[in-house]
């Protein structure tokens, strides 16, 4: 019943909560949750399947994600996971580096994590700009494999958490 307070419609009026992704490569799985997430099941799951599909017709993760941007208020947005999603600099800060409620980012994998550092890092352009992911507090890392560059990956990510503003 629309009426209903806690419905997935009134929940939807209140923007995306939290958002899962994972895979977006290859069979893209999107979990959105509407208001606040508590324990109940999403609140919207989208599962786009590839299988047998040539690579040159997949629809490209930045495609997916301008989609879910455009579509779906994002700007209550908490908290976000990503495993599997190859996103690059520019999706980091056109979709998610300015929202003003993204306290936590979880990191599953190495796919993205070396990008989203790097924009961490940088700053939007103008002097009184803010930085991007202003509300940011949590960055979660699960099996990531530093191997391969990790001393260029832990001196990108120290040098962009010293470049944060202190809380006021």
């Amino acid at each position: 019943m629309d009426s209903e307070p806690n419905s997935t419609k009134a929940r939807a009026r209140q923007g995306v909560g939290e958002l899962r992704m994972h895979d977006l490569d290859f069979a893209p799985i999107l979990k959105c949750w509407f208001g606040k997430r508590s324990k109940r099941p999403a609140d919207l799951t989208i599962s786009l399947i590839h299988f047998g599909m040539p690579t040159s017709l997949r629809l490209p993760p930045s495609d997916i994600l301008g989609v879910i941007a455009d579509h779906l208020d994002l700007s209550p947005l908490i908290s976000l996971r990503v495993s599997c999603c190859p996103f690059l600099k520019s999706v980091w800060k056109r979709v998610f580096g300015h929202l003003p409620s993204l306290k936590s980012v979880t990191f599953m994998d190495n796919y993205t994590f070396s990008d989203f550092i790097r924009v961490l890092r940088s700053r939007p352009k103008g002097s009184e700009a803010q930085p991007y992911f202003p509300a940011l507090t949590t960055v979660k890392c699960f099996e990531l494999n530093f191997a391969v560059d990790q001393e260029n990956v832990v001196k990108t990510l120290a040098e962009a958490l010293n470049a944060r503003p202190e809380d006021p």
